[in-house]
């Protein structure tokens, strides 16, 4: 803050006109640029090591797949990691701008659409394929199917897919309870592991 200055007026002009979801995604943090650098630096690291190692984690799953070709488990699970490494590259500290700092902002927005259409149904495929006498197909395929759509949309613009988020998050909570709904029943038949799956999802 400059000299003899009690206050400091900062504007921040955001525009959202081509993209419904635009704006700030969090609030400024202040502080001096040595601890503000630092902090940056340990929280990309973090998510640099947590990134690489499900990225890790998914070629091992799907080289076991390529194994053990009826394992349809791990095929999702690798699939499942794949998505979650490539979404953890536009959240947190961005990894991908710095690695990219020219890369277009419609890159960014693709990617997130196109892990979040399909984290959460490839998340039910893998419980699913855990524990296939806890779900019934006809009401799986009613859950799933929505996701389909949200796939074609991956294939307007940006500006287009943003209108439908808020459908997106409905469809993620609904998703979320046939999940929790199928583990509750593993846990109660006592299923395999079905009390580790259920803490852990």
């Amino acid at each position: 803050m400059p000299k003899d200055t009690l206050e400091l007026e900062l504007v921040f002009q955001v525009g959202n006109l081509n993209y419904a979801r635009g704006g700030l995604r969090e609030g400024p943090v202040f502080g001096s640029k040595q601890v503000l650098e630092r902090q940056k630096m340990i929280f990309l690291a973090q998510q640099l090591f947590f990134m690489g190692s499900v990225f890790i984690f998914g070629i091992y799953y799907f080289l076991l797949f390529l194994l053990q070709t009826k394992n349809k488990t791990a095929l999702f699970f690798s699939i499942l990691c794949f998505i979650t490494a490539l979404r953890s590259l536009i959240w947190g500290e961005v990894p991908v701008v710095i690695f990219f700092p020219n890369m277009p902002f419609e890159v960014g927005a693709y990617i997130n659409y196109l892990t979040a259409y399909n984290l959460l149904p490839i998340m039910n495929l893998f419980v699913l394929s855990i524990y296939p006498l806890d779900y019934k197909k006809t009401i799986a395929g009613l859950v799933l199917l929505p996701s389909v759509f949200f796939n074609i949309l991956f294939l307007t613009p940006p500006e287009f897919m943003s209108t439908f988020t808020k459908y997106l998050y409905v469809l993620i909570l609904l998703q979320m309870i046939y999940i929790m709904g199928v583990l509750i029943k593993a846990v109660l038949y006592k299923r395999d592991n079905a009390i580790l799956m259920f803490i852990a999802i």
